[in-house]
């Protein structure tokens, strides 16, 4: 049976050790391992050694230096179960050893979907930045079980909703810059991408209604409109009514105020 001819530390890595073993006289790089391999398997120089012996502590090392990668993996944020198998399978790790890290890490608390569940529902429902439905989608995307997810998103109750829905309304909606009709689309349609339901994001908008209200579509209508006027006023007639028409119906305003506008805007070019 060979022996263990020569152990040599590393330059690089104090903590890493050559073994050799002695073919022809010579020394042959055998394999590499942590020191806590060597002191765990009381390896030195001559002790005995065969293909299974090999093949268990070159296992061993690789557990420990996936371990390690883990941890420092970990060091930048929290990550899910998930996240960290898919960490180590980039850098080359077998299932097997996968596993046996991810175990080690569990038991000792340092992964734990439903602590980041929370703790990722807790910080959005504080921002107010993201809705139970796009929570979801992200927590499902990271591998967290349908179940943890539920019971985290049960801390995000229907009135924190409601108040991040209308905070949102609040903050975007503050100028003439659309109809009160466009405006409510694009609420609707933002908060619908931000994850919230359909119930909260009409309950947010009555709750706004006075904003809604307060904006002026006849001022906005002109100020639209003559944006438009001077994009298509290179077209004639019927062309020019046309699109204007089409372009301000798509902006939110009423037939009967966009007619107003058009006979308006031909009877001060009339009298210009």
């Amino acid at each position: 049976m060979p022996i263990i001819s020569k152990i040599e530390q590393q330059k690089n890595n104090p903590e890493r050790y050559n073994l050799y073993t002695e073919q022809n006289g010579q020394d042959v790089y055998l394999t590499a391992v942590d020191q806590d391999i060597i002191i765990e398997y009381g390896i030195k120089k001559d002790t005995l050694f065969d293909e299974q012996f090999l093949e268990t502590i070159s296992k061993e090392d690789r557990i420990k230096k996936g371990y390690q990668l883990a941890l420092r993996y970990l060091g930048a944020k929290m990550r899910t179960i998930q996240e960290i198998r898919d960490y180590l399978q980039r850098k080359s790790y077998d299932d097997l050893v996968i596993h046996t890290i991810i175990d080690k890490l569990v038991k000792l608390s340092y992964v734990n979907d439903s602590e980041y569940a929370y703790a990722y529902v807790r910080q959005y429902l504080q921002a107010g930045k993201k809705g139970p439905q796009l929570i979801l989608r992200a927590l499902h995307e990271k591998g967290i079980h349908p179940d943890t997810i539920q019971k985290a998103l049960s801390i995000y109750s229907d009135s924190k909703q409601l108040e991040n829905a209308i905070s949102y309304i609040n903050n975007i909606v503050k100028d003439n810059k659309h109809s009160a009709i466009q405006w409510k689309r694009k609420v609707l349609l933002d908060l619908q991408r931000k994850g919230f339901s359909l119930d909260i994001i009409e309950k947010a908008i009555y709750h706004c209604r006075d904003i809604f209200d307060s904006i002026h579509d006849v001022t906005t209508l002109k100020l639209i409109g003559m944006k438009a006027h001077k994009k298509y006023s290179k077209y004639a007639n019927w062309e020019y009514t046309s699109r204007m028409k089409r372009y301000l119906y798509a902006k939110g305003f009423q037939e009967v105020d966009i007619n107003r506008f058009l006979q308006e805007l031909t009877t001060e070019e009339t009298f210009d």
